[in-house]
């Protein structure tokens, strides 16, 4: 449960960021809005739980938009825009939100869900992990690769709201 607190701390910014993205907006002010959302999480500093839960929401939503964009299949967008609306309606936290998270983010990476990386026991490490996450988010939305720019969004929320084992 520390560990799990710990991430959250880490991973916050403060209340008050404005959930939702334009549909219209051009794909450079999104990939500001994602850097922006992105290095305020990983950035930490908060005191509890409750100031991540507005730029995770965002983040999905921005994921979400990202597929209408670029036109993904129907059922694949049905599921990001179901992880949307749990994130909206509950806690992203709450694990109802990170099963239909997963769920959306499966549909975008052939049936397979997350699995927290190996690699990753310490914070710095997952805020590294994280950072290449967002980064190759960023590389595909710029090359027009939509459903691997949400699969990476979701899979830096997922990263974000996952348990870190502790590595013995």
């Amino acid at each position: 449960m520390r560990n799990t607190a710990a991430a959250l701390a880490l991973f916050s910014l403060g209340a008050g960021w404005l959930a939702g993205t334009p549909a219209s907006a051009d794909a450079g002010d999104v990939a500001r809005d994602i850097r922006a959302t992105a290095d305020r999480l990983l950035a930490g500093g908060s005191e509890g739980p409750g100031e991540v839960q507005e730029p995770l929401r965002h983040l999905i939503e921005v994921a979400a938009g990202v597929g209408r964009e670029g036109r993904l299949a129907a059922p694949v967008q049905a599921k990001i825009d179901s992880a949307a609306a749990q994130a909206r309606r509950l806690s992203p936290l709450d694990e109802r939100a990170r099963a239909a998270v997963d769920e959306a983010y499966a549909a975008l990476n052939q049936g397979r869900p997350f699995a927290f990386p190996k690699a990753v026991g310490s914070i710095e490490q997952a805020k590294g992990y994280g950072r290449g996450q967002v980064d190759r988010s960023l590389a595909a939305l710029s090359a027009g690769r939509s459903e691997e720019a949400a699969r990476e969004l979701l899979g830096f929320v997922l990263l974000v709201i996952t348990p870190m084992e502790a590595k013995p």
